[in-house]
């Protein structure tokens, strides 16, 4: 699993980098960033892998499932 930074993503979206950080704070992107912490020190966690299934239109219950599935197959 691989993270991305805050500015990757900001310029790939196409946001500002306060913008992004305000809104994986307030769990708009909760697929695939996550805010740790509260107050002044918030470190954020972006899954790159998660990021691109998500910008791709994947839903990822349904990638779960199927990847369960051949697991149970083998």
């Amino acid at each position: 699993m691989s993270s991305m930074t805050v500015k990757e993503l900001a310029k790939d979206m196409g946001l500002s980098e306060l913008m992004l950080r305000e809104a994986i704070k307030e769990e708009k992107f909760i697929y695939f960033a996550w805010a740790i912490g509260s107050g002044k020190r918030v470190k954020i966690y972006i899954n790159r892998e998660r990021y691109i299934l998500w910008k791709n239109g994947y839903d990822l219950e349904l990638l779960k499932r199927y990847f369960n599935d051949l697991e149970k197959s083998k």
